[in-house]
């Protein structure tokens, strides 16, 4: 299935895209992706993507902005077990 890519983040070997359908992650520079989109709404449309501290933040198309906390060493543990937090809501 093609999904357009409308942000795209890397560090290290991890690879994030941000898409129409949410986010994807890579651990294996780009082999596989699965779905980054642990407490986003189902179609939320992520267009930009940063890593600050120990955050991943990602600003989406009318769904506000959104932090996510961010390790890049066993970063699927700490996210299945953490909510994303809202920052804004666009009114």
């Amino acid at each position: 299935m093609y999904i357009p890519v409308k942000a795209f983040l890397y560090d290290g070997t991890d690879l994030y895209a941000g898409t129409s359908y949410g986010v994807y992650i890579s651990t294996n520079n780009g082999s596989t992706w699965s779905g980054f989109n642990n407490g986003f709404y189902s179609a939320i449309s992520v267009t930009s993507l940063a890593i600050g501290g120990n955050w991943i933040y990602a600003g989406t198309e009318g769904d506000g902005l959104w932090k996510h906390p961010y390790s890049p060493s066993g970063v699927r543990e700490i996210i299945k077990d953490q909510p994303n937090s809202l920052i804004y809501q666009i009114p």
